[in-house]
């Protein structure tokens, strides 16, 4: 009804305050609203609406009562209105007050609209006696309604001026209320992430367009709230209004500046920060050439001249400056090759020109003013992996005829895969015609000659041509092949021109100098990659050479000839298998041997029976095999190598053109499907040993083997990964990309191998570059050369080098190494600095070294500094063997595992065997911790714990706090234990630096177990005397986890032969008081016998020693190495690599010790220690 309007003003009175009530009534049916203003004596509104349903449509009783509110407001022009509510429905007020509890749809959106338009204070509780708006439900006439005051004038208590208005209490809703959604408990266990920036966000968009659509509103929402308005229902009218309106092209495009910053700022933080503070001109001549003098040559971006644009946009600068094209084509933005938005910007390009080819994708991209690095490369992946390419391809073979080259007597057996180009399951392949020469898989398209090509079947298989089928459904392509065999020794005349133009080649990629940067900077390829390189004047590093220039002299050979036919059938269309005997003659082979420079390693040198010192570089520590043993000779092998090239001779699994290779996974998936991180494992942690064992291990490797890098390795760094033959040029062996690039691809090198001048192809065999014999190499190297740089030669005391922090000595600087941040040491090993547990452990050996010669000076003044130096460096070689042979591996293999010492056997060589350096002894990789703890001598933390991967090559920790923290950690806390779970730090972050992709060592450890041609686990279970296994399921007794068996066969096809003996090694349970599994406990067992047996220099064999001087050498151990170097100390267990969890630390005065007092010289009589007059005499 209208509300009646007096011709004059309506005067309030100051001291009244007026309320709006508002009264419903909820029926099952029906709805009644009843609005009454209280304390207004003449003006009363009512109204009244019927709603067609009950429940809570209280939200159109609120929002249509708001207009009686503002029309008091403005006719009584009295702003102290209150308005409240009331309801004889408890359970209505317990959802409107209600903050905990979820509602299902229909209630929780009506909650939500009346909690819009009121406060849950202005929200009241009425009898329903007492409720007008019960009054229309009950059938009374109009008559009855018009005489009820009640119905005109409202509840009584409304007009006491007492009345309690304040906030009625809120019922508690019941559990079992229907509209009242169950809470289901679920227990989960994970990780979480913080998702926080841009580009997070953003990898869960699979279309380009879309993820610019979503930050488009973002930025529209940002803007909205960042503006100044101070009426909060104006705002939330604009932001709904404005967010739901669709964006328009001037926001999308900022949003497409906004998100190429956010993904240039993550890949290319240093340049950014370099170009902001140049500010220079893009096309000013002095600008370009500064840019160009900051930018480092390794930089992805140094080619490009990049600047940065008013938008923050990093841009292409490039040459054509004055074309007359518009300015985002001249200066296109630089995006990196990987990462989620760039495959979403090239998958939108190649939709929206239909799926056409790699140039018309890439003309559109950079028509749009975007410059992808490596583009060509990235836009050919996507499209390989397109599906709705593969479908408009069709059945088609990529190539129209095919080739097939064999050398002359090429035996029957595989020769090669032809195959439709976009693989689809369900093809059928069958030769078109009944062929007596070759045979084909009907699912793969392999390849078989069912005759040897030799003089009796030369005529036959010599051009014999035949067509292969493929047929899919109804639809069937054929393609011809024709096979022609080469004459003998067909590449003779080839040999020697392409050993001219490899050597040239060689020189100049070695004249290329590698600029690692700024310690912080270089790459983990380039870190992994300074580890295994040696001197160039090292022995190995020449022998490797020559092998080198022979592999690719050998290989220009056949590219040449295969290139000559494909001048006829097109590049990819000419398939060749060479057998080497077959392709050059004995003479041509050896007349490339010595063009290579290959120099035969002189196997009859003489050697001194009665040597009572070691040479540095290993030679005669066995008199019938002065070369056992010495550095850069090659490793031995306990079986014979499986390589998978023609000849068997050389070139690992996974190279190409190799129709006889079995299937096996790559390492990535062999490493993402069975090694687990340390957060998986709840029982990872080798409860009694200490970290120690871990870092004595490591530290032992390292004066056992190291295997250099192939030369030429400097090409590898720049190879495509993209599977083509250019890839394998010796001597690179990549870890190929998983798919979308991730892990990135890993630049593997090939270790080093001996060149051979036998005249014929010999197998591939690795050089071990150090001597392979427990001396020590690591602590004083193993060539004259490194060992007189690392001593102090200006003085008679046969003391080290050392440098100082703080007053503690540590490994000398070596100013020539940059891969460290704070500086590089140097020591005997070159892999001293890989991280600083193992940095430690060098400078505690030093610190002996330096403490036992001190004490040798004082007993023998006469003795001269070479005397000193070389009783002192036999002394510790004799340490390192009695805590190896001793103390740690009976940890290892169990007690007792090797047979006693029965002295040295000269008919035993000591050579490091190919599978201990390559497999085996890596199992204490899986005893890695995450962090290493930094403790004082009362093993409290000093600093926090250091996760690895910021404590590769960098000396930050030893330069600042010394050794000592590190030290104490690696006894102080307990060890992982050996299984197939692998510290993260080394499987994603291995050499981590920066926003650069860490290595993956599980992945490493297989590529090199297959770079050295290792055959697989089973037979290495048969030479160990363990029963041999057909199928995984055989293993169970050695592999008892059902779980690892079950992957194991999944990755491997159910066949023991084909898995690493690395992988499955870790898998197997430990043996029987050992820590390692039966498998690598023989591996292990049988090198350490002959390390000790073929050893004449070892410790333990008659003359070495005297019998005294043994006996004092047997009471050391690394807690002595300890008590007597490492600064500060008070207390250490009994045994350092035991934990003392149950165990209270003696101080040092309690751990036994070695005297040097055997070591002093008497004309007469036999050294005696004083122990009254604390005195060395001879008596």
């Amino acid at each position: 009804m209208p509300l009646p309007f007096r011709e004059e003003e309506p005067s309030m009175p100051n001291n009244k305050s007026l309320a709006l009530h508002r009264l419903a009534k909820l029926k099952t049916r029906l709805e009644n609203n009843e609005q009454y203003l209280s304390e207004a004596v003449s003006l009363i509104k009512k109204t009244k609406d019927l709603c067609a349903r009950g429940g809570l449509r209280l939200h159109k009783f609120v929002s249509n009562s708001k207009p009686v509110s503002n029309l008091l407001h403005q006719e009584l022009n009295y702003e102290g209105i209150v308005d409240i509510f009331w309801t004889d429905s408890k359970v209505v007020l317990g959802y409107i007050n209600n903050d905990a509890k979820r509602f299902h749809t229909f209630v929780a959106n009506r909650v939500q609209q009346i909690r819009e338009c009121t406060n849950p204070n202005q929200w009241r509780y009425i009898e329903s006696k007492e409720n007008p708006a019960d009054e229309a439900s009950r059938g009374l006439s109009a008559q009855e309604l018009i005489s009820n005051p009640r119905w005109l004038s409202g509840p009584a208590f409304l007009w006491n001026p007492e009345i309690n208005t304040s906030t009625t209490e809120s019922p508690p809703l019941s559990e079992d209320d229907p509209e009242v959604k169950k809470v289901k408990s679920l227990a989960t266990q994970g990780t979480t992430e913080n998702v926080s920036t841009i580009l997070q966000r953003l990898e869960y968009f699979s279309d380009w367009h879309r993820a610019k659509r979503a930050i488009a509103v973002c930025l529209k929402l940002r803007k909205r709230l960042r503006s100044c308005t101070t009426d909060r229902e104006q705002v939330k009218s604009e932001t709904r209004t404005n967010l739901y309106q669709p964006v328009n092209v001037e926001q999308l495009r900022q949003a497409e500046v906004e998100i190429m910053k956010a993904i240039q700022t993550e890949m290319f933080p240093v340049e950014m920060e370099l170009l902001r503070r140049l500010k220079s001109n893009p096309t000013k001549r002095e600008d370009v050439k500064d840019r160009k003098a900051s930018l480092k040559r390794n930089s992805a971006l140094y080619r490009l001249d990049p600047f940065i644009d008013k938008e923050g946009l990093v841009r292409v600068g490039g040459r054509i400056k004055r074309a007359d094209v518009p300015f985002h084509v001249k200066h296109p933005v630089i995006l990196p090759r990987k990462g989620h938005i760039t495959s979403l910007i090239i998958q939108h390009y190649h939709q929206r020109v239909k799926h056409q080819g790699r140039g018309i994708t890439l003309n559109e991209i950079r028509e749009d003013g975007i410059w992808i690095i490596g583009a060509t490369s990235a836009v050919a992946h996507h499209i390989a992996k397109c599906v709705t390419c593969r479908k408009l391809r069709g059945l088609e073979f990529p190539e129209e005829n095919y080739a097939i080259l064999l050398t002359d007597n090429f035996p029957k057996g595989g020769i090669g895969k032809i195959a439709v180009g976009n693989p689809v399951a369900g093809v059928k392949y069958s030769l078109a015609t009944a062929s007596s020469i070759v045979e084909i898989d009907s699912n793969t398209g392999q390849l078989t000659l069912l005759v040897n090509a030799d003089q009796q079947h030369r005529s036959e298989v010599n051009n014999s041509r035949f067509e292969i089928q493929a047929k899919l459904g109804s639809e069937v392509r054929t393609v011809g092949v024709v096979i022609y065999l080469l004459p003998l020794h067909h590449g003779d005349p080839l040999a020697l021109p392409a050993m001219t133009a490899v050597k040239k080649g060689l020189e100049a990629s070695q004249s290329i100098t590698l600029n690692y940067g700024p310690a912080a900077e270089i790459s983990p390829e380039l870190l992994d990659r300074s580890l295994k390189q040696v001197s160039p004047d090292d022995p190995a590093s020449q022998l490797s050479e020559a092998q080198t220039r022979v592999e690719q002299a050998i290989d220009l050979v056949k590219s040449i000839i295969i290139h000559a036919f494909e001048n006829d059938y097109g590049r990819g269309a000419v398939l060749g298998f060479f057998h080497n005997q077959q392709l050059f003659s004995t003479a041509i082979i050896s007349k490339l041997d010595r063009e290579s420079d290959c120099h035969e390693t002189v196997n009859h040198i003489v050697c001194p029976q009665n040597a009572k010192y070691r040479r540095s570089d290993g030679r005669c520590s066995n008199l019938n095999f002065p070369l056992a043993g010495a550095a850069g000779t090659p490793y031995i092998r306990l079986l014979s190598a499986k390589y998978y090239d023609v000849d068997g001779l050389n070139d690992p699994i996974g190279y190409p053109n190799q129709p006889n290779a079995p299937s096996i996974p790559s390492p990535f998936i062999v490493s993402r499907d069975l090694i687990r991180d340390e957060i998986a494992s709840s029982d990872s942690a080798a409860r009694n040993l200490t970290p120690a064992v871990m870092q004595f291990g490591q530290f032992l490797d390292h004066d056992l083997d190291l295997s250099a890098g192939g030369e030429g390795s400097t090409a590898c760094l720049s190879i495509r990964c993209d599977g083509s033959p250019d890839d394998f040029q010796p001597p690179c062996y990549p870890i190929l990309p998983l798919a979308n690039n991730e892990p990135p691809c890993i630049r593997f090198v090939r270790s080093a191998a001996m060149c051979q001048l036998q005249g014929f192809p010999m197998e591939r065999e690795q050089i071990n570059d150090i001597t392979g014999v427990i001396d020590g190499n690591n602590v004083y190297g193993s060539s004259e050369n490194t060992t007189r740089s690392l001593r102090v030669l200006q003085n008679d005391v046969g003391l080290m080098r050392v440098s100082q922090t703080n007053g503690e000595d540590l490994l000398p600087e070596d100013p020539d190494t940059t891969t460290c941040i704070q500086g590089c040491f140097k020591a005997g090993d070159i892999r001293a600095n890989e991280q600083q547990g193992l940095t430690s452990f060098h400078t505690l050996f030093l610190r002996e070294h330096n403490r036992i010669a001190r004490i040798l000076k004082q007993l023998n003044a006469h003795w001269n500094g070479e005397t000193v130096f070389q009783e002192t460096r036999k002394i510790v070689g004799a340490i390192l063997q009695k805590l190896v042979y001793e103390d740690y591996l009976p940890i290892i293999l169990g007690p007792n595992a090797l047979p006693s010492y029965a002295g040295h056997n000269e008919n035993i060589d000591p050579s490091i065997s190919n599978a201990f350096a390559a497999a085996a002894y890596r199992f204490g990789h899986s005893t890695i911790r995450s962090k290493f703890d930094l403790l004082n001598a009362n093993y409290e933390e000093v600093a926090p714990a250091m996760k690895l991967r910021s404590m590769f090559f960098n000396n930050t920790v030893t330069k600042t706090m010394g050794v000592e923290p590190v030290l104490f950690g690696l006894i102080g806390n307990v060890s992982e234990k050996v299984d197939t779970v692998l510290s993260r730090e080394i499987t994603e972050h291995l050499f981590e630096r920066g926003n650069q992709h860490g290595e993956n060592l599980a992945a490493l450890n297989l590529q090199r177990s297959r770079d050295h041609g290792l055959p697989g686990y089973n037979e290495f279970r048969v030479y160990c005397g363990i029963s041999n296994a057909s199928t995984f399921e055989d293993t169970r007794n050695e592999i008892r986890d059902p779980n690892n068996r079950a992957i194991l066969m999944n990755l491997y096809n159910d066949d023991p032969n084909l898995v690493e003996l690395w992988m499955a090694g870790l898998a197997e349970v430990p043996f029987p008081g050992a820590t390692v599994g039966p498998t690598l406990r023989c591996v292990i067992r049988e090198q350490f016998q002959r390390s000790r047996d073929g050893d004449r220099f070892f410790y333990e064999n008659s003359g070495v020693f005297s019998s005294s001087q043994v006996l004092e050498i047997k009471k050391t151990s690394l807690s002595r190495l300890y008590c007597d170097n490492v600064n500060g100390i008070v207390s250490i267990q009994r045994n350092a690599f035991l934990s003392a969890v149950n165990e209270v630390r003696p101080s040092c005065q309690q751990i036994p010790g070695m005297s040097l007092c055997q070591w002093k010289e008497c004309n007469n009589g036999q050294p005696h220690f004083n122990q009254t007059a604390n005195l060395c005499e001879c008596t």
